[in-house]
């Protein structure tokens, strides 16, 4: 039951970094809207392309440790 209750706090742990993520990519995408340089587009698209893998492997963890916890749950 201590496993089950510890994987529920890392995917908990990892929506919060993912809506974090979430609000900056938002926030980077404005700014290349706003961008007035093809050199700056391609600065923030630099900025965007690291964060975008890190949360996608942030989704991808969270997004197993749920299907593992559904399975789990299920067999009890």
């Amino acid at each position: 039951m201590q496993e089950f209750f510890g994987d529920v706090e890392i995917v908990k742990a990892n929506i919060v970094t993912i809506k974090d993520a979430t609000r900056k990519i938002a926030e980077i995408n404005q700014n290349v809207l706003q961008a007035t340089t093809t050199d700056r587009e391609q600065d923030f698209s630099h900025e965007l392309e690291p964060l975008v893998k890190a949360t996608n492997k942030k989704a991808t963890i969270a997004k197993q440790l749920l299907q593992r916890l559904n399975e789990d749950t299920a067999r009890k």
